[in-house]
Formats: C-alpha cells, structure tokens, sequence
C-alpha cells in the first residue's frame, strides 16, 4: 500500500469507517432481498449477486481459473466473491469449522481475506493467527518463505492467491509443510490454467516493469501463472499429499445456490 493511501485510511477513523460500511452494507442487502442465490459467509439469500470482477486478456487466453469470477458476482451484504464462498463451504462442511466437532484446533491464515476473517475470529479456534507482509489488517507481520513459527505449530494453514506472488515458491512451500502438524491441512488457491503443461514464469519477473507482469500473468504483482499439473507436482515436491477438490462431487450445503465456478478446483495439501 503506498504511503499517500496508507495516510488517507489512517487519517478517518476506523469505527467510524466500518460503522458506515455495516450501515450501507445492510442497506445494500435489504434491496437485494430474495432467495435465488445464497452466501455461505454472511448466512443470507438474495434476489441475485453484485455484478463485478476483473478478467485480464491474458487469463481468457490461457483459460485461467481463479480470478474473480465476472459471471458470479459479489454478495451485496459482505462482498464475498465466489471463490471465497467456495473457501467458506470447504470451511464449514468438510473442516467443520462452525461445529463442536471440528477438525482443527489452531490455524494459521496468511493474507486473510476480510471476507472469511471476521467469521473465522469468532467460530472458537484454540488458536487462530493471521499474518501479512503488510500487517494492517493482520495480527503479524509474515514473509511466508520464513513463517516465523516452530515445526508442528498448526492444524490448518490458508494461503489463497499468495505464492503466485513469490519469487521463491519453492521455499515457501517447504516453509507450509514445516509448520503444519501431521496431518495438517493447507488451502493454497491460486490461479490455474489447465490447458499447460507448464507453469508461465520468470526467474528475471521482478525486474520487469508492471505493464510487462500484467500482460504476461495478468496481474502487475505476478510472477507466475501455475499450470494445473505442474503445480499439484510443485507441493508434492515440499512433501504435501495434494487433493485438487472437485466441489461439483461435493455435499456442500446450498453450493448450488452460492453461484461458484464449477471449474474451480480447491488445493489442498495434507502433511
């Protein structure tokens, strides 16, 4: 976040700020009434999802999975894309995370989405830790090829639309598997393309300029654009069993009704 925007959010004072949004949010959500669509997140039904999302030209061409979803749209109470709706389905019907019997008990979420964190804050987790290189919005400040706690520390690990950020995934990958507990679990979404073999990368990305990032992975802070396969070998390298999740075979509760991207595959790698 440059230091100009970084001034101007300080300089309005946060209740304020969010006592504002909670207001319109609500207001939003009561004129989007219904019960065609439903957000896992929030709990509620609407009469449909907020239009929105970007779609890069480079992603269309290599058929990428995992952006914002154009067609799906946002929830108009907590603003919840679809691959977050996915994430909160996983959470709730697969981990349990919302029940007494849930399997997991400490949790470490690396650049949490505000949409999932608030939930998660309250569900009851022994231990949950949230962690960014900017720790704004985060309890600490994290570099996730040096997760700065010991071996076994966490039942579950979240790390969605990170590691295609990282110069070193290598290391980062390792870094997951070291602080996951036997057993662990690690969501690490990303975006995919399926129809190449191999990943789109650079080891020189860094020392491009934005305009060229963008056009080659879609996004100015890229470095990669992970191929399916190639990536499922990438974290079985660091020692993860992989599981690409096919939701469409999946009992998740209202899944229909949440409007999700039935390409979209959850990655989950298990110690």
């Amino acid at each position: 976040m440059n230091s100009l925007k970084r001034k101007l959010i300080d300089a309005i004072p946060r209740k304020f700020g969010f006592q504002c949004h909670a207001l319109f949010s609500r207001g939003r959500a009561l004129f989007h009434r219904g019960d065609k669509v439903y957000c896992p997140i929030c709990d509620r039904q609407f009469r449909g999802f907020l239009p929105g999302g970007e779609r890069f030209p480079i992603l269309d061409e290599f058929e990428v999975v995992g952006q914002s979803f154009h067609e799906a749209g946002y929830c108009p109470r907590c603003y919840a894309a679809d691959r977050e709706r996915l994430l909160m389905l996983y959470l709730r019907d697969e981990l349990k995370l919302f029940s007494a019997d849930r399997r997991v008990n400490s949790m470490l979420h690396i650049a949490p989405e505000w949409t999932l964190r608030k939930p998660l804050l309250k569900c009851g987790l022994e231990t949950y830790i949230t962690g960014n290189l900017d720790p704004w919005l985060s309890d600490v400040s994290l570099d996730i090829t040096d997760i700065p706690y010991p071996n076994k520390s966490f039942d579950l690990l979240m790390a969605n639309h990170v590691l295609e950020h990282v110069p070193d995934d290598t290391k980062a990958m390792s870094e997951i598997r070291r602080v996951l507990k036997p057993g662990g679990h690690a969501i690490l979404q990303v975006p995919l393309t399926y129809i190449r073999e191999k990943t789109i990368e650079d080891k020189d990305a860094l020392s491009w300029t934005d305009a060229e990032r963008e056009t080659t992975f879609g996004q100015r802070d890229h470095v990669r654009i992970y191929a399916f396969a190639d990536y499922k070998r990438r974290l079985s390298d660091a020692g993860l069993t992989v599981n690409a999740i096919d939701w469409t075979t999946c009992s998740f509760r209202q899944a229909e009704k949440a409007v999700l991207n039935p390409n979209e595959r959850l990655i989950v790698g298990t110690k």
